[in-house]
């Protein structure tokens, strides 16, 4: 361990922070005691070893009333202090671990290492939000609150559940238009959903319900509110008390299986429409919806299938289904198929349907590698996002058509970031990967402390979980020039992206091992990491620089780097006067977010080696 952080974590963190931690420390491990010695006394607390195999050392000093706490966790006898979870000495041996990740430790003598990792030892320590006996648990962030994992309503819920891919058209819930008979006075409820008034219209049917207890299409009516209010639970709730009261209602048993299926229970939802198609006659929305839940699923063929029953049903007229039609056959590799799709898709709503010219821009972009395609797809994105002017994943997209124009010497890095801000406007300022593009646009233009600014600003959204980001930090502290520029579709852990479930598909029928999105972004951030660290030094001598490595190190579990490096970007922030910077509309403060973390480190730690 190195000799600052010997001296004291929390000589780095504010008084009002010392407080929060060292009560905590008190109460949890009843230093109460050793607190009230004698000034400038040193004691050291060796807690045993526990079930988890894990120990710690509390160190507690007292100087002139000012009270200091300080520990460090490690594991029992194979850990080694310098690098959380990786055997300290080990001995030659046919199974030994790794001193760093991903490189043996005696590669010489090493036939089968264990692939041993920042934060995950031999005795079962884990990663966060992944389990064992130590790391931050599941849902707990170092972001700022309200920074990282921000619930937003519409398309990104529904990708973040894996049943929405970023320009898909979503499972259709159905409205019959009533005019006559008892249920005509839901008209009034009706319109307030269709006019959008969503929380007028529950009110509404709330109140007829309590008029009209019985009145089966009132809950009816009720349960298609709440899916476009997207309170899925409450709506398949309704839903299915929609039923029990009238089981003839077809369109109750769609919106249940909409709702199902919105809610991520794809499986349910597929079930319950596949009992509409035996038992009733379906209509083209049921094979609709059931297509897209099949695509989910991976099962493509039977996707294809359905949705083409349902185009027969509209006697080939339905815009929709040809966009996700489009979908299925891009993922499977048959571009021509797709775009032939997109545009029928196009034609078929007068040539203004945003989520089809979306996907028309993005094979433009991807179809060759050429000046012209370039251009030929900029012109789609902007049509699309005149169309459709709140469309931010088309404009983060089209910023990546001008960037990769200047692969042949097309100077647009201005509109690029033109475009990239407008994106990251449109979601308020909260859009990592509009961050993350922004930071390699300033570097193309050689603002490498702008550039800083927005990778600090991604790593924080992202909450560490940036692999390509934190390899793009390299290229820009190096000065290097190639960078990796993607969109949503392209991140790995994207559950909704049904190219990615058409790969672990097409691996599980050849007997291949797929890693899951979460596995594949924390080896990626390991080898990141390597690169990271063999950085000179001075390099890094930026406060930004060192909270991202930070942010990094705390994604796989290496609590004793991470720790390392945020207290470099409190020492470097402090050094160098670093007060708020802003990014837009939101200020960075790299000491407040270094310490809030490091608490968040220290106190996740400490509460998970209690018995």
């Amino acid at each position: 361990m190195s000799t600052r952080s010997k001296i004291g974590l929390l000589n780095y963190i504010s008084p009002q922070c010392k407080k929060i931690t060292t009560s905590l420390l008190s109460l949890s491990l009843m230093t109460s005691t050793i607190l009230a010695q004698t000034p400038n006394s040193l004691k050291t607390i060796l807690l045993p070893t526990t079930n988890l195999g894990l120990s710690a050392v509390i160190s507690i000093s007292s100087t002139n009333k000012n009270t200091e706490t300080i520990f460090f966790l490690f594991g029992s006898d194979n850990i080694d202090q310098s690098r959380p979870g990786v055997p300290s000495n080990p001995a030659p041996s046919t199974n030994s671990g790794q001193s760093r990740p991903g490189v043996p430790s005696n590669p010489s003598t090493t036939t089968s290492s264990s692939q041993s990792r920042p934060g995950v030892a031999i005795s079962g320590l884990s990663r966060p939000g992944v389990g064992g006996a130590i790391g931050l648990p599941t849902g707990v962030s170092l972001s700022r609150p309200g920074v990282s994992a921000v619930s937003r309503p519409g398309v990104e819920r529904s990708q973040a559940l894996g049943v929405q891919q970023v320009g898909e058209a979503t499972a259709q819930a159905t409205r019959r238009a009533i005019n006559t008979g008892p249920e005509a006075i839901l008209a009034v409820a009706d319109k307030l959903v269709d006019n959008g008034e969503i929380n007028k219209a529950i009110s509404k049917y709330q109140q007829i319900i309590k008029d009209n207890p019985n009145l089966a299409g009132a809950y009816a009516g009720l349960g298609y509110a709440y899916i476009q209010a997207e309170d899925f639970d409450v709506a398949i709730e309704t839903l299915k008390t929609a039923i029990d009261k009238d089981k003839k209602d077809q369109e109750a048993q769609v919106n249940l299986g909409v709702a199902l299926y919105r809610s991520g229970n794809i499986a349910e939802a597929i079930k319950q429409y596949k009992n509409l198609i035996e038992s009733k006659s379906p209509s083209a929305e049921v094979y609709y919806n059931l297509g897209i839940a099949y695509a989910h699923e991976g099962e493509f063929e039977s996707a294809v299938e359905n949705i083409n029953t349902a185009i027969s049903k509209r006697k080939n007229k339905y815009p929709e289904a040809y966009n996700n039609l489009g979908l299925i056959y891009e993922a499977r590799g048959e571009d021509q198929k797709a775009i032939d799709s997109f545009k029928t898709a196009v034609l078929q709503q007068n040539n203004n349907y945003p989520l089809a010219g979306y996907n028309l821009a993005r094979l433009y972009l991807g179809k060759a590698n050429s000046k012209e395609s370039k251009f030929e797809a900029i012109k789609q994105y902007k049509q699309v996002t005149t169309q459709k002017p709140n469309f931010a994943e088309a404009y983060l997209d089209m910023g990546n058509a001008y960037i990769f124009l200047t692969i042949h010497s097309v100077n647009t890095l201005a509109d690029a970031l033109k475009t990239y801000q407008e994106a990251l406007s449109l979601r308020g300022g909260v859009y990592p990967l509009a961050h993350e593009n922004i930071a390699i646009t300033y570097s193309k233009m050689g603002d490498k402390e702008e550039a800083f600014k927005h990778y600090y600003m991604a790593f924080e959204q992202y909450d560490g979980r940036c692999p390509e980001a934190l390899q793009n930090l390299v290229t820009t502290i190096n000065g290097d020039s190639l960078f990796t520029i993607s969109n949503e579709l392209l991140q790995a852990n994207n559950v909704a992206s049904l190219k990615n479930k058409q790969t672990k598909k097409f691996n599980e029928k050849n007997n291949k091992e797929t890693a899951n999105g979460v596995d594949e972004v924390f080896f990626r951030t390991m080898k990141n990491l390597l690169n990271y660290e063999e950085i000179d030094e001075e390099k890094k001598d930026n406060p930004l620089v060192r909270y991202c490595g930070a942010r990094a190190y705390a994604f796989v579990g290496d609590w004793y780097s991470a720790t390392n490096e945020f207290i470099s970007a409190i020492e470097l922030a402090k050094k160098q006067k670093t007060g708020n910077k802003t990014v837009g509309s939101q200020q960075i403060n790299v000491t407040e977010d270094a310490e809030r973390a490091l608490i968040t480190i220290t106190s996740n730690n400490l509460v998970a080696m209690l018995p």
